[in-house]
């Protein structure tokens, strides 16, 4: 039996993996962010970092999971200033459902418009009165974006991402860079 049912699962993953491709990416960015804490508010710009890896089922529809980090640009330094909340910085896991549409394809370079939808989980780490708090909650995120994937297997990205988590707001311009492989 356990034969029988080892034979089953591998016919059943055989046809998945025959459109698999594994991509692994990383993506800064800069945009708007917005804290809603027990202990108060801030807003301001910021600076975003984001990895992850990306397998994809089928050339059209992949699944996702990375780890994104953001914390205070220019402007948030200068309005740390006069607000309740210092240093706040966010990070955490996501994952996400991918969705991809082909625009152009030739022989060299490949165009794509695509999507991301799903789920966080963000910390934001914050100074308030010089002692340091921290909170976390599950939220949701959203992107559209614009990519270029070579034939040798790099690709550069545009795309703009909504982070909405109970704690952080954040309107935010990504421009990366993956490899297929």
């Amino acid at each position: 039996m356990k034969k029988i049912s080892l034979f089953v699962i591998c016919l059943t993953l055989f046809p998945l993996h025959s459109f698999a491709e594994h991509i692994v990416g990383t993506a800064v960015g800069y945009g708007s962010q917005k804290f809603k804490l027990n202990d108060g508010g801030s807003f301001g710009d910021s600076f975003n970092l984001n990895t992850y890896y990306r397998y994809m089922i089928n050339p059209y529809i992949g699944i996702e999971g990375g780890w994104t980090s953001g914390g205070g640009g220019i402007v948030s330094g200068l309005i740390n200033i006069v607000s309740e909340v210092d240093d706040d910085t966010f990070y955490g896991p996501r994952t996400s459902a991918f969705l991809q549409y082909p625009l152009m394809e030739n022989h060299f370079i490949n165009n794509f418009i695509y999507t991301k939808l799903g789920a966080n989980r963000y910390k934001v780490d914050y100074t308030i009165d010089n002692v340091s708090k921290s909170a976390s909650d599950i939220g949701f995120e959203a992107s559209l974006g614009l990519e270029s994937r070579f034939n040798f297997g790099l690709g550069l990205n545009i795309e703009y991402k909504n982070i909405t988590n109970p704690i952080i707001k954040a309107n935010l311009l990504m421009v990366g860079m993956s490899y297929k492989f």
